[in-house]
């Protein structure tokens, strides 16, 4: 039965990604292509599906296996255990994605610019804010959208900005965005 139920699961989420992918590319090739700011082409999008779809795969079906078979064998209490199984599983999905799944799918090199840098510093002793360091992502392989954002946790946590917005903004403006991502 319990292979049975992740069999059951595992097909629905494949049937959702297959769901998924019409709307997908007409987001990506029709909507963000009509506006100017698609760079993907073909070979990118697929890869970047099929590399997705593998993920769920392999962290996705051990995480089922567990849930389910907790389920079925803690009795009327089994939430709770399931409960605590999803906030370690979320909590080590904080801590690798920094480092192991994000640069399955982009590039991340450290931020070279020297004044920006000192800046990002300053900003950063004066708010507390601890980080792993400060990246530049090759957003534009994907978009010309500009982004920043922070991830992880404990000694993983990193600062990452779109390459796409450190070519579009000054200094003074993508401190201002870090320090809207930091409250």
């Amino acid at each position: 039965a319990l292979t049975i139920g992740v069999g059951f699961i595992i097909s629905l989420m494949i049937l959702g990604s297959l769901i998924d992918l019409p709307f997908s590319l007409y987001r990506t090739f029709v909507l963000e292509q009509k506006f100017g700011f698609n760079k993907m082409d073909g070979k990118t999008f697929a890869g970047d599906f099929l590399k997705e779809v593998l993920l769920t795969l392999i962290i996705g079906l051990p995480l089922i296996y567990a849930v389910l078979y907790l389920m079925g064998a803690m009795g009327e209490f089994w939430w709770a255990y399931v409960w605590l199984v999803l906030t370690g599983f979320s909590l080590l999905m904080f801590w690798l994605y920094p480092t192991y799944i994000a640069p399955i799918f982009n590039k991340f090199k450290p931020l070279d610019n020297t004044d920006l840098k000192a800046k990002i510093d300053n900003l950063l002793t004066r708010t507390g804010f601890k980080s792993d360091g400060v990246f530049v992502m090759d957003g534009s392989k994907r978009s010309s959208h500009g982004n920043a954002y922070f991830t992880g946790i404990g000694k993983n946590k990193r600062i990452v900005f779109y390459d796409t917005l450190l070519e579009g903004m000054e200094d003074q403006e993508v401190e201002a965005i870090l320090a809207h991502e930091l409250v």
